[in-house]
């Protein structure tokens, strides 16, 4: 009977998938939009950090989306970030298939001012 539970306890856990999840970071003080990061898929290449930035807005913005996620690199060292690709999506949480993607790797560096919503995405990033 014990070994029963026991292969039934393993093929449960198994039987799901262990995929990244969103950890919340920052929020802006009016609540209108909360920023999220998936540390379980960072990737740190040539002295920079690649890292999904998932952030939910609590309305639509003035575009109609109510979500983007972005792939980041982020410079730990000059405290700077850069977006690498944007997928923009008219539900929260990104869950539902992109309305827009935009390659912009090619967008300059930002350095972001201190106790702004930027600043503090990568303050969380840098810190983890």
């Amino acid at each position: 009977m014990k070994k029963l539970f026991l292969i039934t306890i393993i093929l449960l856990l198994q039987s799901f998938p262990s995929f990244g999840e969103w950890k919340k970071v920052t929020q802006s003080k009016d609540k209108l939009y909360t920023s999220y990061l998936d540390f379980d898929n960072v990737v740190k290449k040539d002295g920079h950090i690649l890292i999904w930035n998932l952030t939910d807005f609590s309305k639509k913005d003035e575009y109609g989306y109510l979500s983007y996620i972005e792939y980041m690199k982020v410079d730990c060292k000059l405290f700077k970030i850069k977006t690498m690709v944007s997928h923009l999506y008219e539900c929260q949480m990104g869950n539902c298939s992109p309305k827009e993607t935009n390659d912009v790797e090619d967008i300059k560096w930002d350095y972001p001012i201190p106790q702004t919503f930027g600043y503090r995405i990568v303050k969380n990033i840098c810190e983890n």
